[in-house]
């Protein structure tokens, strides 16, 4: 990747930063990470998306429970064994704040962002799409979790015409594919333009799904 990202503090934000060359605005994508994981994370997707990209990868707000791995997590103190939607408005709210302060220090298109979200980062860049329909233009769920008790925010349709883009392992023993089945249909009750791409791998990309997201994020629109 030209132009190695940069590590920023924004508020209470750790981010990591690419800003592609050029003039801008430019279109904006947000990567969030697991749990566990980092601002550091992401960027082996970032790799795949256009270069003309405005890539950013925050570093979720809470520290994760876990014993040997640490990292951050996108909830704070969850409910349930895959986290309700209500667990992950705290993280949306803040999410949505940032979006607006980091308008104010890049070139971007900030008024409609994509979202690339592995596992509770999938989880939550949903949560954040049907609650914020209007501020995201493409949403990639990658080894990703549905929040559960979202059906009424589903049932609004709040999705309709959204390009959406599944990414699964048929072998993943953290987040079984019958989740990402599950998250594709409520996607699609949603409204969203979904597809579903699955590897014969485990908790990760494998090489199709890869070439998926590279071409879902290739147009001009983003």
């Amino acid at each position: 990747m030209k132009n190695e990202p940069q590590a920023v503090e924004l508020g209470d934000w750790v981010l990591k930063v690419h800003e592609p060359e050029g003039p801008g605005p430019h279109p904006v994508i947000i990567m969030n990470h697991g749990w566990t994981g980092n601002e550091d994370v992401m960027w082996i997707f970032g790799a795949r998306l256009p270069k003309e990209t405005l890539l950013i990868a925050p570093r979720a707000p809470y520290v994760s429970n876990h014993s040997d791995y640490g990292g951050y997590s996108w909830v704070d103190d969850p409910t349930g064994n895959w986290s309700s939607l209500d667990d992950f408005r705290p993280a949306v709210a803040a999410l949505d704040q940032l979006l607006d302060d980091l308008a104010g220090q890049y070139n971007g298109d900030f008024s409609q962002v994509g979202l690339v979200g592995f596992s509770q980062g999938a989880a939550l860049s949903y949560a954040y799409a049907l609650l914020h329909p209007d501020r995201v233009s493409k949403l990639a769920g990658l080894a990703g979790f549905l929040p559960e008790r979202c059906e009424a925010e589903v049932a609004k349709r709040p999705l309709v015409g959204k390009p959406i883009l599944l990414a699964h392992g048929r072998k993943d023993e953290t987040v079984p594919l019958e989740m990402a089945e599950i998250a594709a249909e409520m996607m699609k009750k949603a409204g969203g333009d979904m597809r579903l791409c699955v590897d014969d791998v485990g908790h990760k990309l494998g090489s199709s799904c890869f070439r998926e997201l590279k071409a879902f994020f290739s147009n001009a629109s983003i």
